[in-house]
Parts: structure tokens; C-alpha cells; sequence
């Protein structure tokens, strides 16, 4: 069974000949379509393209590249149970639990001094999952340097003691060589159960191991990689000057004395992270190679057509190549604005002058994308939410957000979290009444929460819960403007009659609280001690499934569990059950401090897996992430400031990736610029480029 390859330069090219593959039935009805993709947004994309052009489609399945490995090792020993010790969630915690050990290597000075302070706790969590990072990336790109570690004996380095420890700790299967080796071993029988066709599309970068794995799976299965080339020609050794100047840098030799093919400055300058995927995918040998370039030949119509036809063909342009843009010529845009906020007033205006000039443009086909969406989503829903004239408003939806962001209950839960050892400041207790699940908790209504910040305002409720809190934190122990002061006032108030200005053992009562109002400050102030009772309870170190158990006890303290927020709470309870399932993978029974579990719920309820607000009929905004590829006529792109775009990549002193970069390893600064030239290749009409280059001060 040969490993077929499809080649082309417009995504939609790919998407017809996919179309077509998949046109011929399985021979069950009941196997689903394979369609390897490498993004949320391109699952979308593709599915809605595929239905459009059949009609209809069903049964059909777009795996990660990770969860469709874990599905070939799955068909390969079905009898086997999957082990989730190497996990991104379960690792990090077996690092932690392993780092005392590791500690007394001859070479761990450096781990030693990192770990020598007062927040050590916390500094060992985040080393762990730093280490645990590093350790998954070795899996994936330096498989054969893990079995080196594996077969050592002694080792004195705490990086090959670590992983001994590890692997000793798991299944031997969760190895990946292991697999590999024993899924080769096992002849064409092994994937009997694997549906006959496997497409893999639009992903432009894999690591070694995967594309072994591909190469092997291509032995029993027919497998068709779609591939997204910027040009016809081979462009595997191309250079870019400031890689050929590392070249000559230290030899003997003048530029004359070497060749190098630079093509098109633009390409190679941006395209490395695509170029060595290509040599690596030309190393496996496909059986056939079918190319779509002639569908769609690259005109010259506009400025942006220019530049991608420059891409292209590998053309070097040279002073003599310059030619006279057109006045009415929008095609590419750049816009130096004075700060996010004006970049979205800029944004939704062009955008508007776009609707005017093509009556053809809708908001569907306009797609916006940031380095940062959570630093401009606030901006993004106060233009584009609510514009000056309602007529001028512009549909949109926002991707990627973070869990947190997306989830009011997510970021009030974390926000009641945070003022564990906090002042309890007025304003972030108040906040925290803002969220409609806690809202419904205590009975408040909306408008309730005005008459609640009057009465904070005029009791003088500042900070502290009492003076006890205050003497804890290590400043006076005054009760004055303190929340059991202000609760004592208004408590009095309801009891007594308040005149302001007869005391009653010391305090004034507040004016007279009667009818709905009563209600109102019995749900408060049950509101309060809550707080003032739950949050401090929380200093003693836990175990995580006690950890989990006092979050659960949380939840159902603050937050109603109707049915109107029954979404919102299951994510929180699926994290808190993965406590309990850490503990017996990891095999972590050490009690963690509020610090740790504080910065792993951070960092879980910190993904962008929900793929909400993607392609939904309406602009979308976006993170600028790698693998999305997906053609618009209008491609925006803000936030592109010199410091943001691309994002640099500091590395870790102990990586050994660093020290010994191979063909196909990936960096993140790489991979932001092959994104960018992705989203040139991608817009179809106009590319829109802005960043923050003045200051709203001066």
C-alpha cells in the first residue's frame, strides 16, 4: 500500500483532490473517514468544504496527529491498556514527585541555586513542568537519545537518572521506539481493524517520529498526505543571507567558493520551519505524487497577486522589477496606530470601506488575527459590541479563548482562589458578585448589586476582614474600615433604628434596612463569612484528592448548579476529578501547598481547546497560531509589534536540543514567521496588516 502525495499552493486545490479520494466509499459503511488535521480551525474549515462539495458529510473523524498515533497503537494491541504516565497532565507531577532524587546528581548545580529561596514549593512545580516539557519534546524529536539514557548504567547526569526513574515507573509500551519497533515487527496484520484510507492535510510541520510512524502505517493502509506548498519547485535548499552568512562564518572559503540558491528573499526568509518539513517528507519516499498548481495559476492583478506570484516562481526581484502600484490599489494595507484600542477603531472603519467597495464581501469571509486575543478581546467587544450608529454594526465571533475567558464560573472560581492571603480589598470582593452563577447562588439579582456597593461605599468597608487578618498580613491591628466593621453597621442597622448619630456599644448603626432590603443583606452577609470562612481554610497543605474535595466543596458554596450553568461547572469538576486521576498515574501522594495547586489550575483552565467562535458565519477573530492556513478574501492581522511578532523563544540552558539542533526541529520564533507567511499565501483580496507603532500620550 503506497504513500500518495498531494501537492498544491491554494488550500482549496487540496480540499477538491481530498474530496475526490474520499468520494470512492470504504468497503464498511460503518469504518469512519480518517482526516489528519493539526487544528481546530482547519477541522472546521475542512468539514463545512468537504459537506459543500459531497453534499454531505458523516462518519468522519479529524484526529490530532498525537490522538491518531494513540489510535494506530490502539488498533495495533488492542489488548493493551493505555497508559497516560507520559501525559502533558500526569508527567509534570512525576517529575515533581522525582526532583528530591534528581537534586544530589553530580551535575544539578544549576537546579540546586533555582530552588534555594522561600517560594521554593511553587519554583519546583514550575521546574517539573519545564522539565517535563523538555522531556516531551524529547520523545517526539530525540526518541534514539531516550534510549541511550535507558540502557545506561549509573548515570551520573540528572537528566539520564530522571528518565531511568521515569520509564522504570511506566509500561514499557508507553515508549514510543518500542512501539514503533513492535508495530513494524507485526507485519501487514496488525492494523487489520484501521479503516483502508488515511488522508493527513494541511499540516505543515511534523516531527521525525511521526512521520516514521506514517511511513510505516503507509506499509498496510493507503495513506494520502496533502501537502500546502508555497511553490512548484523544489525549494528544500533554499537559504536565507543571514543563514548563508552562518554558513561561510569560520571557513576558509569566500562566497564565491560556495553556491547557494536564495529563490525568493521573501520565502526563504520566512519559510524554514516549511522547507525542512518538505525534505523530510521527500526522504519518505512517496509511491506518487499528484500536483494541483495548474487549477489556480498565481496572477499579477493586484500588489498582494505580485507578491505571491514572486513566491511562487522563486523570484528574486531586483530594482529593475519595480512597477507603479495603482492609486485604488488596497490589496495590502499597513497601519501604524496609536495602541490596540485604536488599532480595532481602525480595523472596524476599513473594514466598513471594504463592505462599501465589494457589495460581494461578507463578514463570513474576513478573518482577523492577533499574537495576543486575550489582550485585545476587551477592545474587540467594545468596538465592534457596541458601534456609535447600530447600523454600522459588523457581525463577529472571537476563537480561542482561553477556558477562563470563555467561562464566567471558571474566572470567578479563580478569582475566589486569589484572595487566599489577599488584603480582601472592597473592589475585588465586589467583582466577584459580577458572575451570574454566584449571583444565583444567594439569591441576588442585578439590580441588588448597586444598593451592595452603596452600602460598602458608606459603611467605609476599605480592606481586611478584621483586625486579626490585618495583624496576619503584618500591619496594624485596627478594626476601623475593616468588612466585619461595615457588616456590624449594617447588621445593627437592621436591628436598631439608625439615626446616625447614637452609638450603640461602640459603633454606629447604619440607617434602617427594612422590607426587600433585609433579604438582600442576609444573602450578603451569608456571602461574606462564606468568604471569610472558606478562603483562609485554605493554607494547610493538601494532598490533591483532598485538594479536590475542598474545590468541590467550593463550588457548591458559591456557585448554582442549574441547568443554566450545568456546562460551565462540568468543566470545572472534570478538572477536579483529574486531580484524583493524577494521583494514581502519577503515583503523587505528597501534599502540595495553595501555591502549587493554585498555579496547576491556572494552567489547566489556560487551554484553548474548545474551538468556540471558529468559522461561525460572521468575522472571526483569532489567535495567530501555526497550521491554519485556511484561504479568506480579507486577511487582518493586528498586534504585529516588533516585541510581540515574532515571539522569541529563551530555551532552557538543560535542553539538549538546543545544544545539538537537528533537520525538522521546531522553534517557536520559526513557526511564528512560517505562520506569517502563511496568512500572505492565504488572503485571496486584501492582506491587512496593523500594529502600535505611536503613542497615545505624545
Amino acid at each position: 500500500m503506497p504513500l500518495h502525495l498531494h501537492r498544491s499552493h491554494r488550500l482549496e486545490s487540496l480540499a477538491a483532490a481530498l474530496a475526490e479520494v474520499t468520494r470512492a466509499p470504504l468497503r464498511s459503511v460503518l469504518q469512519p473517514e480518517i482526516v489528519v488535521v493539526q487544528s481546530l480551525g482547519m477541522r472546521r474549515w475542512l468539514s463545512l468544504d468537504l459537506a459543500e462539495r459531497l453534499g454531505v458529510t458523516m462518519n468522519a473523524q479529524f484526529p490530532f496527529p498525537s490522538g491518531f498515533a494513540q489510535q494506530v497503537f490502539r488498533a495495533a494491541f488492542p489488548g493493551e491498556a493505555e497508559d497516560v504516565s507520559f501525559s502533558r497532565e500526569v508527567l509534570p507531577w512525576r517529575v515533581l514527585a522525582l526532583l528530591p532524587t534528581i537534586l544530589e546528581a553530580d551535575d544539578a548545580d544549576d537546579l540546586r541555586r533555582y530552588l534555594d529561596g522561600e517560594a521554593a514549593p511553587l519554583k519546583a512545580y514550575q521546574l517539573a513542568q519545564r522539565i517535563a516539557a523538555t522531556f516531551d519534546r524529547y520523545l517526539a524529536y530525540r526518541p534514539e537519545l531516550l534510549l541511550q539514557w535507558q540502557t545506561t548504567r549509573r548515570p551520573k547526569e540528572w537528566q539520564p537518572q530522571l528518565w531511568q526513574a521515569l520509564a522504570s515507573g511506566a509500561h514499557r509500551e508507553a515508549h514510543a521506539p518500542a512501539l514503533l519497533h513492535r508495530l513494524q515487527q507485526s507485519g501487514n496484520s496488525a492494523l487489520h481493524s484501521m479503516p483502508e484510507r488515511i488522508s493527513i492535510f494541511g499540516i505543515s510541520s511534523l516531527p521525525p517520529l511521526y512521520l516514521h510512524l506514517i511511513e510505516i502505517v503507509a506499509r498496510s493502509i493507503n495513506v494520502h498526505l496533502f501537502l500546502l506548498e508555497p511553490t512548484d519547485q523544489y525549494w528544500g535548499d533554499t537559504s536565507s543571507l543571514k543563514e548563508q552568512d552562518r554558513q561561510l562564518r569560520g571557513r576558509d572559503t569566500t562566497p564565491e567558493d560556495e553556491h547557494f540558491d536564495t529563490g525568493n528573499p521573501l520565502l526563504s526568509s520566512l519559510g524554514r520551519a516549511g522547507r525542512e518539513f518538505t525534505r523530510l517528507v521527500q526522504d519518505l519516499q512517496p509511491a506518487g505524487s499528484a500536483e494541483y498548481f495548474a487549477t489556480a495559476p498565481p496572477t499579477r492583478d493586484s500588489l498582494l497577486h505580485h507578491v505571491q506570484a514572486d513566491i511562487f516562481a522563486l523570484h528574486q526581484p531586483t530594482p529593475a522589477d519595480r512597477q507603479q502600484v495603482a492609486a485604488d490599489d488596497g490589496s495590502i494595507r499597513v497601519h501604524c496606530c496609536h495602541g490596540p484600542m485604536r488599532e480595532v477603531e481602525v480595523l472596524h472603519d476599513q473594514l466598513l470601506d471594504l463592505f462599501e467597495q465589494n457589495p460581494d464581501l461578507s463578514p463570513r469571509d474576513i478573518l482577523v488575527a492577533m499574537p495576543d486575543i486575550e489582550a485585545y478581546a476587551p477592545f474587540i467587544g467594545a468596538v465592534f459590541g457596541s458601534p456609535e450608529d447600530p447600523r454600522l454594526a459588523i457581525p463577529f465571533t472571537v476563537a480561542d479563548r482561553t477556558a477562563r475567558a470563555e467561562s464566567s464560573v471558571a474566572d470567578a472560581f479563580l478569582r475566589l482562589l486569589d484572595l487566599h492571603g489577599s488584603r480582601f480589598t472592597a473592589p475585588t470582593v465586589l467583582e466577584l458578585l459580577e458572575c451570574p452563577a454566584l449571583r444565583a447562588r444567594f439569591a441576588f439579582h442585578e439590580s441588588d448589586l448597586d444598593v451592595v456597593r452603596e452600602w460598602v461605599t458608606e459603611c467605609a468597608i476599605r480592606w481586611g476582614i478584621d483586625e486579626t487578618h490585618r495583624a496576619a498580613l503584618g500591619l496594624p491591628a485596627v478594626r476601623d474600615n475593616t468588612w466585619r466593621a461595615g457588616l456590624d453597621r449594617l447588621l445593627l442597622g437592621y436591628a436598631l433604628p439608625g439615626d446616625e448619630r447614637t452609638l450603640f456599644a461602640g459603633l454606629l448603626p447604619f440607617r434602617e434596612i427594612e422590607g426587600t432590603l433585609a433579604s438582600t443583606l442576609g444573602q450578603f452577609v451569608a456571602f461574606a463569612e462564606g468568604l471569610f470562612t472558606k478562603v483562609p481554610a485554605l493554607a494547610a497543605p493538601r494532598t490533591l484528592p483532598q485538594w479536590a474535595h475542598a474545590f468541590r466543596d467550593l463550588l457548591q458554596t458559591f456557585f448554582d448548579d442549574s441547568d443554566e450553568f450545568a456546562d460551565e461547572m462540568r468543566r470545572l469538576r472534570e478538572i477536579l476529578a483529574g486531580l484524583e486521576v493524577i494521583t494514581t498515574s502519577a503515583e503523587f501522594t505528597d501534599a502540595v501547598s495553595f501555591e502549587v495547586i493554585r498555579a496547576h489550575l491556572g494552567t489547566a483552565l489556560s487551554d484553548t481547546d474548545s474551538g468556540v467562535g471558529f468559522l461561525g458565519g460572521a468575522v472571526t477573530f483569532c489567535a495567530l497560531k501555526p497550521m491554519r492556513a485556511i484561504p479568506f478574501k480579507v486577511i487582518c492581522l493586528l498586534g504585529m509589534n516588533d516585541t510581540a511578532f515574532p515571539r522569541r523563544d529563551p530555551g532552557l540552558a538543560f535542553d539538549r536540543m538546543l545544544r545539538e539542533p537537528r533537520r525538522g526541529d521546531r522553534s517557536q520564533r520559526d513557526d511564528d514567521r512560517y505562520v506569517f507567511l502563511e496568512a500572505i499565501l492565504s488572503a485571496r483580496e486584501v492582506l491587512y496588516l496593523s500594529y502600535s507603532g505611536r503613542s497615545a500620550r505624545d
